[in-house]
This record gives C-alpha cells, sequence and structure tokens, in this order.
C-alpha cells in the first residue's frame, strides 16, 4: 500500500462507495486519512450527515475508496460531488464493478483501490474546533461523521 501517493491523489478526488443493502452510490472525497489503529491499517473517511452517502453507511457495514491518479474521471468525480444519489443514478455516471472482498463495489477505471470493514464512527466535535477552522469549513455547523474503515484488501487496477 502506497500511503504518500494516495494521500497526494485524494485532494483531487476520489470516489467512496457503499452498498447498503438492495442501493449501492458513490460520493466524490477531497479529504480521508490512513494509517495505523489498533494495530491494523484503516482508512477514515469523512461525510457530512445530510449526505445520502452517510444515510447507507449508517446501514452498511463496509465502504470502498476508488482513486483515479490521472485526470481520466474529472468529470464524474465533478457530478458525483456535486449530485446526490438521491436525484440520479450514479450508475449512469460511472461503473460499478464487483470489489474482492467486500460488499460495496469499486469504481472501474480507477488506480488503486481500498476495501475497508466500517469498525468505528464518530460525529466531530466541532465545538472544539479552533474559530478559523469552523468558520471555513463549518458556516452551517454541519459537522462529518467519520468513519474508520479497517483495510482489509489493497491493490492497484492491475490487481497488484
Amino acid at each position: 500500500m502506497n500511503m504518500e501517493k494516495t494521500m497526494s491523489k485524494i485532494k483531487n478526488g476520489a470516489f467512496l462507495s457503499v452498498r447498503s443493502r438492495t442501493k449501492v452510490n458513490t460520493m466524490t472525497i477531497g479529504w480521508g486519512y490512513m494509517g495505523i489503529m489498533w494495530n491494523k491499517p484503516y482508512f477514515m473517511v469523512l461525510v457530512r450527515p445530510h449526505r445520502y452517502t452517510n444515510e447507507l453507511l449508517e446501514n452498511g457495514e463496509d465502504f470502498t475508496v476508488s482513486i483515479p491518479f490521472g485526470s481520466n474521471l474529472n468529470k464524474e468525480l465533478g457530478i458525483c460531488g456535486t449530485k446526490s444519489g438521491i436525484d440520479i443514478d450514479k450508475s449512469e455516471i460511472v461503473e460499478f464493478v464487483p470489489s474482492k472482498l467486500t460488499k460495496s463495489p469499486v469504481i472501474k477505471g480507477c488506480d488503486m483501490y481500498y476495501e475497508c470493514k466500517i469498525r468505528f464512527k464518530q460525529l466531530m466535535n466541532g465545538e472544539e474546533f479552533p474559530e478559523d477552522v469552523k468558520s471555513a469549513n463549518y458556516p452551517q455547523k454541519d459537522y462529518h461523521y467519520m468513519y474508520f474503515g479497517e483495510i482489509i484488501e489493497c491493490y492497484s487496477n492491475d490487481g497488484k
């Protein structure tokens, strides 16, 4: 797992995908954290409470992060970052393909994939944030939920 390369690319956009029962959705993320927690590799994703993806994560057991390294999916990242899965079928925008271990799919055409089992979630306590962070990122006080996903599989588009 090349953490440095992943984190340098995620700021350009990645797809967070989740399956809950029969529903599947993906959204664009530009924030995320990777590291070791509880002696295992973790990918932490942040999702605002009003997002449709948050509803699916609440009822799901896993998620995937699909990261394009180039600009080949910029249009799709733009749409998935601005349109809700409640309003459009994201499978008309991206091609979902089965993952190796999780129920949640990955996005075809990306360069790196992380499959994660949800192990913990927590709503951020925004009242503890510095004022400049609150005013710049949370004027509506819609603090993110943090989903801690144990990375159970990681591979590049060539399967390695």
